[in-house]
């Protein structure tokens, strides 16, 4: 068992010494834990905006039905078309949102129907963002280090679904 556990240790080091590789895994944490962090913030501001349970459940569904209903297709066209170019087009449009959604909120004129319509916006572009990103990883690596890079991959996204929303209760708790 410690054998297999230095061999996956190694593997995992392996594969974050390709460049391209690491600077993805690196851009890839960043972003993932400001999505969380994000998604909770929306959470706690529709909760302030309306006290209602049912705006609260709106915009996590506004953030997640996207996902549902476009991703299908949006792996097909993060199939043929450029995924970098994809990648970087929804990441733009997201820093956009994020943007739109400070301005509002800090000049205290977002509504919750602004703020619902933010999160569609925002849960389409993930939509689209995700299967390329996810696509990628093939193109940054040989298929001997496919395994392990889509295993830190993996766990890359489950670190962020852990410290994001931490990171947001402790903002969010002291604004």
């Amino acid at each position: 068992a410690s054998e297999a556990r230095a061999a996956g240790f190694r593997n995992a080091l392996r594969v974050l010494r390709i460049r391209n590789y690491r600077i993805y895994t690196i851009g890839n944490a960043i972003s993932l834990v400001g999505v969380w962090i994000q998604r909770i913030a929306v959470g706690w501001l529709a909760w302030r905006l309306t006290q209602s349970g049912f705006w609260l459940g709106m915009c996590a569904a506004g953030d997640l039905v996207p996902s549902i209903l476009i991703s299908p297709f949006a792996g097909a066209l993060a199939d043929r078309v450029n995924r970098i170019r994809l990648v970087q087009i929804s990441l733009f449009f997201g820093m956009f949102q994020a943007w739109a959604l400070a301005v509002l909120t800090f000049a205290e004129v977002i509504t919750i129907g602004l703020l619902f319509g933010l999160t569609v916006a925002l849960g389409t572009i993930n939509a689209f963002n995700q299967p390329a990103r996810l696509a990628l990883i093939p193109n940054l690596v040989d298929n001997a280090n496919l395994g392990p890079a889509v295993a830190i991959n993996s766990l890359v996204f489950n670190n962020a679904r852990f410290i994001g929303p931490a990171t947001a209760g402790f903002v969010t708790h002291s604004v």
